[in-house]
Protein backbone atom coordinates (compact mmCIF):
# COMPACT_ATOMS: atom_id res chain seq x y z
CA UNK A 1 0.00 0.00 0.00
CA UNK A 2 3.00 2.27 -0.31
CA UNK A 3 2.29 3.99 -3.61
CA UNK A 4 -1.14 2.60 -4.39
CA UNK A 5 -2.97 5.93 -4.52
CA UNK A 6 -0.83 7.45 -7.33
CA UNK A 7 -1.11 4.24 -9.34
CA UNK A 8 -4.87 4.07 -8.75
CA UNK A 9 -5.13 7.69 -9.88
CA UNK A 10 -3.19 6.76 -13.01
CA UNK A 11 -5.72 3.97 -13.58
CA UNK A 12 -8.58 6.47 -13.34
CA UNK A 13 -6.89 8.73 -15.88
CA UNK A 14 -6.21 5.84 -18.25
CA UNK A 15 -9.79 4.59 -17.93
CA UNK A 16 -10.96 7.74 -19.69
CA UNK A 17 -9.96 5.98 -22.92
CA UNK A 18 -12.45 3.16 -22.24
CA UNK A 19 -15.62 4.72 -20.78
CA UNK A 20 -17.10 1.36 -19.82
CA UNK A 21 -14.28 0.88 -17.29
CA UNK A 22 -14.47 4.33 -15.71
CA UNK A 23 -17.03 3.30 -13.07
CA UNK A 24 -14.90 0.33 -12.06
CA UNK A 25 -11.74 2.44 -11.98
CA UNK A 26 -13.49 5.08 -9.86
CA UNK A 27 -14.70 2.45 -7.39
CA UNK A 28 -11.23 0.90 -7.16
CA UNK A 29 -9.71 4.34 -6.60
CA UNK A 30 -12.15 5.03 -3.76
CA UNK A 31 -11.42 1.67 -2.13
CA UNK A 32 -7.68 2.30 -2.46
CA UNK A 33 -7.92 5.80 -0.97
CA UNK A 34 -10.04 4.57 1.94
CA UNK A 35 -7.63 1.71 2.63
CA UNK A 36 -4.70 4.15 2.59
CA UNK A 37 -6.46 6.48 5.02
CA UNK A 38 -7.38 3.57 7.28
CA UNK A 39 -3.77 2.38 7.39
CA UNK A 40 -2.58 5.90 8.17
CA UNK A 41 -4.96 6.37 11.08
CA UNK A 42 -4.52 2.86 12.52
CA UNK A 43 -0.76 3.36 12.50
CA UNK A 44 -1.11 6.71 14.27
CA UNK A 45 -3.70 5.59 16.81
CA UNK A 46 -1.56 2.67 17.96
CA UNK A 47 1.45 4.94 18.46
CA UNK A 48 2.02 8.14 20.36
CA UNK A 49 1.74 10.56 17.44
CA UNK A 50 -1.50 12.37 16.60
CA UNK A 51 -3.18 11.20 13.40
CA UNK A 52 -4.36 14.51 12.01
CA UNK A 53 -1.18 16.54 12.39
CA UNK A 54 0.62 14.79 9.50
CA UNK A 55 -2.49 14.12 7.44
CA UNK A 56 -1.66 16.72 4.78
CA UNK A 57 1.65 14.95 4.10
CA UNK A 58 -0.02 11.77 2.81
CA UNK A 59 -0.30 12.83 -0.86
CA UNK A 60 3.22 14.28 -0.83
CA UNK A 61 4.64 11.13 0.72
CA UNK A 62 2.83 8.85 -1.74
CA UNK A 63 3.97 10.87 -4.76
CA UNK A 64 7.60 11.01 -3.61
CA UNK A 65 7.74 7.29 -2.88
CA UNK A 66 6.13 6.50 -6.24
CA UNK A 67 8.63 8.81 -7.97
CA UNK A 68 11.59 7.13 -6.27
CA UNK A 69 10.25 3.67 -7.12
CA UNK A 70 9.69 4.52 -10.78
CA UNK A 71 13.07 6.25 -10.99
CA UNK A 72 14.77 3.02 -9.92
CA UNK A 73 13.73 1.42 -13.20
CA UNK A 74 15.73 3.96 -15.20
CA UNK A 75 18.82 4.26 -13.03
CA UNK A 76 21.99 2.81 -14.48
CA UNK A 77 24.06 3.05 -11.31
CA UNK A 78 24.60 0.38 -8.70
CA UNK A 79 25.04 1.72 -5.18
CA UNK A 80 26.56 -0.75 -2.77
CA UNK A 81 28.81 -0.75 0.28
CA UNK A 82 31.72 -2.13 -1.73
CA UNK A 83 31.75 0.08 -4.79
CA UNK A 84 29.74 2.41 -6.94
CA UNK A 85 29.78 1.48 -10.60
CA UNK A 86 28.17 2.98 -13.65
CA UNK A 87 26.52 0.27 -15.73
CA UNK A 88 27.13 0.19 -19.46
CA UNK A 89 23.60 -1.02 -20.21
CA UNK A 90 20.37 -1.64 -18.40
CA UNK A 91 20.39 -4.70 -16.13
CA UNK A 92 18.54 -7.80 -17.29
CA UNK A 93 17.10 -10.66 -15.31
CA UNK A 94 18.79 -14.01 -15.67
CA UNK A 95 17.60 -17.47 -14.74
CA UNK A 96 20.10 -18.97 -12.27
CA UNK A 97 19.37 -22.57 -13.25
CA UNK A 98 17.22 -24.53 -15.66
CA UNK A 99 15.39 -27.74 -15.04
CA UNK A 100 15.83 -30.43 -17.35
Amino acid sequence: MTFCVPLALLGVVLSAVQPSLSALAGALFQITALARLALHFVNRLLGERPGVREFWLLPVQDLLICWAWSRAFFALRVNSAVAMKRLARAPTASIPFRRG
